[in-house]
């Protein structure tokens, strides 16, 4: 059976040009690591920013052979979520979180690019100025018969 090292490591850099991250950074007693591997999951990917920890293991013991597990960063992470509750988030405080049946997004300027979009809801609130991109059609009509100023029908 191979030894295995398994060891704390704080990122002094990320390398995310190739097929995989490679990580550089301090493991034990202060020392300097290179090429050590990030393996991150299908769908998702992250660029680690410097000052982020996490914990390796060197495969065989062999520390050309580093291999980073989970790694976060203390100050950027969200904390004091609700049991179940999942949040992704970023470097200058966006946060988008899942907790129970609600998804809630916190953060500056969101795009979305889409071919088609549709939404469905039973009520549908929208706080500040409003933007639909065109002049539009006809003026919609509100429930007191007074056209709106606004919004336009298509």
């Amino acid at each position: 059976m191979s030894r295995v090292d398994y060891f704390r490591f704080q990122v002094d850099e990320t390398d995310d040009r190739g097929g995989q991250q490679g990580l550089k950074g301090k493991g034990f007693r202060g020392e300097e690591l290179t090429g050590v591997m990030r393996q991150q999951p299908y769908g998702l990917s992250s660029h680690v920013p410097k000052g982020s920890t996490g914990y390796a293991v060197a495969l065989g013991g062999d520390r050309d052979r580093v291999l980073s597990l989970g790694v976060e960063h203390e100050g950027k992470r969200t904390k004091n979520l609700p049991e179940g509750a999942v949040a992704l988030y970023g470097p200058d405080g966006q946060v988008l979180k899942y907790v129970g049946k609600d998804i809630n997004f916190v953060g500056g300027k969101a795009t979305f690019k889409f071919t088609s979009f549709a939404v469905e809801a039973d009520t549908i609130l929208m706080k500040g100025q409003v933007d639909l991109g065109d002049t539009g059609g006809l003026a919609v009509d509100r429930t007191d018969n007074n056209p709106s100023i606004k919004v336009k029908a298509v």
